[in-house]
């Protein structure tokens, strides 16, 4: 995750699309890490293992907002619904 939200998924096809945010209550893609872990390379943050490997259903909106804390404004991706595919 770093220094902003990012949220990395695979499609069917293979293509990685990434998310600049998320703004659901039933999944917590992100979890954040003890502070032993922590360290600069994941900010204290990391995936959540117990979803990984799992099929998902998203949407996503389109918004102007910084793109980083600190940074410039730009067009992000956001996702706003999450249902796990039952395939």
């Amino acid at each position: 995750m770093g220094d902003a939200e990012h949220y990395s998924f695979e499609k069917e096809s293979g293509e990685i699309i990434v998310f600049d945010g998320c703004e659901i209550d039933n999944f917590e893609f992100g979890i954040e890490l003890d502070d032993s872990e922590s360290n600069l390379q994941n900010q204290g943050w990391n995936s959540n293992s117990k979803l990984q490997g799992k099929w998902f259903k998203l949407n996503y909106i389109e918004k102007e907002q910084p793109m980083y804390f600190d940074g410039p404004m730009g067009t992000v991706s956001i996702i706003n619904k999450a249902n796990l595919d039952e395939k």
